[in-house]
């Protein structure tokens, strides 16, 4: 079952909202990991979950979204948002974004508090002609700014990339 922790809370899908004015909405101001959870002989397992937390958290902190995420803390909310969802296999997304942060405002706003999401959400099955035989990949049209210092993190400004998979799929590929 698709599970949500918003800020450290547990809401069905339906019902979580973060707020209208939170800078992941209106200036794609966040970053996410997405990871994959799964269960096995020894129990439930997020995949390399440490190094996502860790690559997230950098993230963060260098392009000046938050200087204190704490890893176990997130690693934590993780685990139990896979264990509560009871998938077998999910795809497990965390996402911290900007919150209520007026990023026009002169003065440092010192109680700045970002939104944090996990959401758990059962993972794509891929056909199994794809993992047998590949996938066709295109050029992509647009290209990452080198210069861009938020090029190298995954972060909400996510869109150009999501239209080259649009794109890709339009001629028949898997893969932009």
């Amino acid at each position: 079952m698709t599970t949500v922790c918003l800020n450290g809370a547990f809401l069905d899908p339906d019902s979580a909202t973060v707020s209208a004015f939170d800078a992941g909405l209106l200036h794609a101001v966040g970053v996410f990991e997405t990871m994959l959870g799964v269960t096995g002989a020894e129990g439930r397992e997020i995949v390399s979950l440490g190094d996502h937390v860790q690559r997230l958290k950098r993230s963060a902190s260098e392009l000046g979204l938050a200087d204190t995420l704490y890893e176990d803390a997130l690693a934590e909310a993780c685990v139990e948002t896979f264990e509560k969802s009871g998938l077998a296999r999910a795809r497990i997304r965390l996402t911290i974004t900007g919150g209520d942060l007026n990023l026009l405002q002169r003065e440092a706003k010192t109680n700045h508090r970002p939104t944090v999401l996990i959401t758990a959400q059962q993972a794509t099955a891929y056909p199994a002609e794809m993992l047998e035989r590949g996938v066709m990949a295109t050029v992509a049209e647009a290209r990452s700014n080198p210069l861009d210092p938020t090029a190298g993190h995954k972060t909400l400004n996510y869109w150009w990339r999501l239209r080259e998979l649009q794109l890709a799929a339009g001629e028949g590929g898997g893969e932009g």
